[in-house]
Formats: C-alpha cells, sequence, structure tokens
C-alpha cells in the first residue's frame, strides 16, 4: 500500500475511533451515530496552529513607543514569561484535571450535559482548557465574518462535538505546556483585552512574567466572563474579588498553595493600575510625550501601505505583530512642535495651517533616501474640535517650490562671500552644469542684471 493509501486508511480509522469515543457524550446530547460522523466531519484538516492577532508596534528612534495598531489587543509572549502563579490559577478554576485528560474531560462533559437536560444548575461547562482554547481560536483567530463567529460559539451538540473532536487532535499533536501556552495567549481577560500579556499590563501595568498570586487569581477569575468581571466598573468590584477569591479557594483545594499563603489574599483590595493602549494614529497621538506622534504614525501607515513591491494591507498591520523602528527623533519632534505652534497670527490666520518637515541630509547615499526626523503642523492630528486628519506635513501641494529656494539659495551666495548689494546677472535662460541638459527659464523678463537682494 502507498503512503498515501496508509494515511487515507489512517485517517478514516482515526475518524472512526473518535467518533466512537464522542459516543458517550452524544448519547447523553441525543445524538445518533450518524450525527456524530456528520459533526466531526472535515476537521482532520483544520489548521490549527495560525498565529492569533497581535498589536504592530511602531517605536521612535530611540526605541520608544509612539504609537499601535491592532484588532485585538495582544502580544503573544513564550510560556516562560507568564507567571507560574497564573499557569496554576487558570487549571485549578477551569480545568483541575488538565494534566491527566486528552482534550476531553468525559465526566465533566457528561455532567455539564445532563445538568443542561435536567435544568440542574451548578454542574459546569464540562469544558477543558484545550476546548476552551479551540472555541476561542475558532472565534478568535479564524472566524472572519459575523456568520463564522456566532457558529464557533454557537450553544449546541453539533458544536461541542467538533470542538471535542478537535480538543483531541490537538492534544495528539502537541505538549501541555504549548496548549497552555496557546491558551493564555489567545483568551480574552477583559473587554478588548486578549492574553495574559497584554492583560498584565492593561489591569496591572507590568508585564505577565511579574504577576503576584493575587493579580494572577484576579486574571484567571475572569475568563469566565471578562465583559461583565471588569474591575474598572465601579458596582462590579465585588464581583471580581469573589471570583478571585473562589479561584484562591481553588489553589488551596488542589494543593498549590498553602492557606498561610492564600488567606492574606482572600477579601483585599485589587492591586489595579490601569494601563491603557492607544489604537490608531489618531489615539495615539501624543502617545509617549510625543506630540504630533499621529501625523508620523499616519506618514509611516502610508508608507507601508505603498510601497512599490509586497506593500501591506491594513489588515497585515493590524493583525501582525509588527514592530516598526522609525526614523523619528523625540527631540528634534518636540522642537518642531514648538515651532510651528509659535507663530502666532492672530484670528485672521488661525485657520491657516503652518507645517514643517525635517530631514537629516547627506547621512545616506540618495538612493537609500533621507532620514525624516519629523513631521509636525499646528493643528493636532485628530477628529475633535480644531483638529484635523488631513496629511499636513506630507501631502504635496500642486504649485512649484519657486520661492520656497530663494532663501537658501541666498544664503548659499553669502556663504560665498556676496553681499546684498552685490550685482548678479539674471539670464533669460540658464542651465546648471549639475543637471546639463536641463534649461531652467524665467517665467517673466527682468532686467539683465540685479542686486542679490532685489
Amino acid at each position: 500500500m502507498s503512503n498515501l493509501g496508509r494515511l487515507t486508511v489512517g485517517s478514516l480509522i482515526g475518524g472512526l475511533l473518535v467518533a466512537i469515543l464522542l459516543l458517550p457524550f452524544a448519547a447523553v446530547v441525543g445524538l445518533g451515530a450518524t450525527q456524530v460522523a456528520d459533526a466531526v466531519e472535515g476537521t482532520d484538516s483544520i489548521n490549527m496552529d495560525l498565529p492569533a492577532p497581535e498589536r504592530t508596534t511602531i517605536l521612535a528612534s530611540d526605541g520608544q513607543p509612539i504609537a499601535y495598531l491592532f484588532n485585538q489587543n495582544r502580544k503573544v509572549v513564550p510560556i516562560g514569561d507568564i507567571s507560574q502563579y497564573l499557569q496554576d490559577a487558570i487549571q485549578s478554576i477551569e480545568d483541575r484535571r488538565f494534566q491527566y485528560h486528552r482534550g476531553v474531560d468525559w465526566r465533566g462533559t457528561a455532567r455539564a450535559a445532563l445538568g443542561q437536560l435536567t435544568g440542574e444548575a451548578g454542574t459546569g461547562g464540562g469544558s477543558t482548557i484545550t476546548q476552551q482554547y479551540v472555541k476561542n481560536y475558532q472565534f478568535l483567530v479564524t472566524a472572519k465574518t459575523d456568520a463564522e463567529k456566532a457558529q464557533a460559539i454557537e450553544v449546541s451538540p453539533i458544536r461541542k462535538l467538533r470542538e471535542a473532536r478537535l480538543a483531541i487532535n490537538f492534544e495528539q499533536t502537541h505538549t501541555k505546556l504549548q496548549i497552555l501556552a496557546a491558551y493564555l495567549n489567545t483568551v480574552a481577560f477583559g473587554p478588548s483585552v486578549y492574553g495574559a500579556e497584554a492583560a498584565s499590563w492593561y489591569f496591572f501595568g507590568h508585564s505577565a512574567k511579574d504577576l503576584q498570586l493575587g493579580e494572577a487569581a484576579m486574571l484567571a477569575g475572569m475568563v469566565q466572563n471578562p465583559v461583565y468581571l471588569n474591575p474598572f466598573i465601579t458596582d462590579r468590584v465585588d464581583d471580581v474579588k469573589q471570583r478571585r477569591d473562589r479561584v484562591l479557594d481553588t489553589l488551596l483545594r488542589d494543593r498549590k498553595y498553602s492557606a498561610a499563603v492564600i488567606d492574606p489574599l482572600k477579601g483585599s483590595d485589587l492591586p489595579l493600575n490601569r494601563t491603557n493602549i492607544p489604537n490608531g494614529c489618531i489615539a495615539s497621538d501624543g502617545f509617549g510625550d510625543v506630540q504630533g506622534s499621529g501625523y508620523f504614525c499616519q506618514y509611516v501607515v502610508d508608507y507601508l501601505e505603498n510601497l512599490p513591491s509586497n506593500p501591506f494591507t491594513d489588515e497585515q498591520l493590524r493583525n501582525g505583530g509588527y514592530t516598526i523602528t522609525t526614523t523619528l527623533d523625540r527631540t528634534v519632534m518636540q522642537n518642531a512642535v514648538a515651532a510651528v505652534t509659535a507663530v502666532q497670527g492672530g484670528e485672521a490666520t488661525a485657520r491657516i495651517a503652518n507645517v514643517t518637515a525635517v530631514v537629516e541630509p547627506n547621512t545616506q547615499t540618495p538612493a537609500k533616501g533621507r532620514p525624516v526626523l519629523a513631521l509636525a503642523a499646528n493643528q493636532p492630528y485628530g477628529l475633535g474640535d480644531g483638529q484635523t486628519v488631513q496629511r499636513l506635513p506630507t501631502t504635496f501641494a500642486p504649485l512649484g517650490a519657486g520661492s520656497t529656494f530663494k532663501i537658501f539659495t541666498a544664503a548659499a551666495a553669502m556663504q560665498r562671500g556676496l553681499g546684498t548689494q552685490d550685482v548678479i546677472d539674471v539670464p533669460a535662460d540658464y542651465t546648471s552644469n549639475l543637471q546639463p541638459g536641463s534649461l531652467v527659464t524665467n517665467p517673466e523678463t527682468f532686467p539683465s542684471t540685479l542686486t542679490l537682494q532685489q
């Protein structure tokens, strides 16, 4: 038999075995073998290792963040960068037999199904951490439309069967540590906050590896209902505390920590230190003490989305988890903003934009371009009153540069020794030896000679 034949037969046998394994659950919820087979059909071909959406970070030249772009506020980190406290807490409260089952906890599943049929409260959801990961993965990673998202979380025996089959498959190809890492990097811990690292920064102002036991217990408890269990809503604080204390009780029950460690934490205040992450160029304007950073952020986005080859899409930038180091110099930017906002022309010119773009000369070959150090305007970047989203510092005006360059040519002439009253020739046509073959013509008639000042 060929390798392909053996693979096909193996897949069929594997599918049959898993279907048989699922029959106890199917019997509980009243499904037949045919419905089981239909439910799990095609699950073997589903890729469960696609990367979860991550936020993109835009940095100044010194490495300080100036903006973030994301559809889901998430930063994926290795399991070694997630506190052991959180690893223990999530297993105790969500799946105490996580280390022993193979994707599905049949006792918990049957108990939950019977509870749903009899209307008995307190039987639990029955989903293992692996099953929860499968559901969150399909909802947060692979689902693209509202219909697909609804299908990923629908309450139905068919969905539970598919979820169980995928969980069993996933356990066969991944270690427990890999599964736990995937789960902790994917699930929501708060409203629009995904994964342990983003949640740790959002709620406590530090990384997930530095979570303390009480903090970890709070986060583990919030997975149950991350929208409702929001400690930043005043009338939900007591609910969050009670849920955290429930997690601490499970840790004590499972003998992961002693009463001497657990008891002082129960009933204590929540150690919150909210750290917001702005999303998009408008929200990021002024972030990291860089006034006007919204213009620079939009310049970076426009640049990347208009590359001559392999341009980025908006979805790629918002989901790709890129770190983009720019040429923005925070000191130069600060000075540029101060310069454009210092000019006050009164009410008559209040709506006139004063802008500047600071470009560093002579540091690289022309083919590599010149570093853009700052982009500034006297109107803040945004949608509010007195703000604008026009690309003021980077929009080309439909006019020649003409008189803008007079100050530079005059300065160069004076640097060479000419004074304001020195007389120079004013030919009607001129060809520079720097650009042979390029004829420059005056648009008007001038005297044949003029002083430099004239």
